[in-house]
């Protein structure tokens, strides 16, 4: 099972790379479609793994709403997915540009002994640049 999981990763990290080589040539818009993935082995008991993809559905030069996906895998059947909705935009403060954002998510945690947790993840984010 785990050599599978590391196949799937690899393969995830090499589509990242196939897609991101094509998407520079689809259009103008600056909100494309991305998928990252990452793998870490250690020795034959330590294996884990995470891969995310954003989808922006509406977006134009100053704004995105996108959809996020992201499962995270260790040993022993320990994984977490997350998948939710957010929005992004550059707004103007008086003290110059900065990034507003809002977000739900919605996390299942998974770990040994069938124990698991649901959890909803709402929240703000601001970010301002001091010009």
């Amino acid at each position: 099972m785990r050599l599978i999981k590391a196949y799937g990763i690899a393969a995830l990290i090499c589509a990242q790379s196939a897609y991101a080589a094509t998407s520079e040539n689809i259009g103008k818009s600056t909100y494309l479609p991305r998928v990252t993935g990452q793998f870490l082995v250690g020795n034959e008991s330590q294996l884990s793994g995470m891969a995310d993809a954003m989808f922006p559905f509406i977006r134009n030069n100053n704004s995105i709403v996108f959809a996020d996906a992201s499962v995270m895998f260790g040993d022993d059947s320990v994984a977490t997915y997350s998948g939710g909705l957010g929005y992004r935009g550059i707004k103007w403060t008086n003290s110059g540009p900065g990034i507003f954002g809002a977000f739900v998510f919605t996390d299942y945690f998974q770990a040994e002994q069938d124990t698991h947790v649901i959890m909803l993840n709402p929240g703000l984010e601001l970010s301002l640049i001091h010009i």
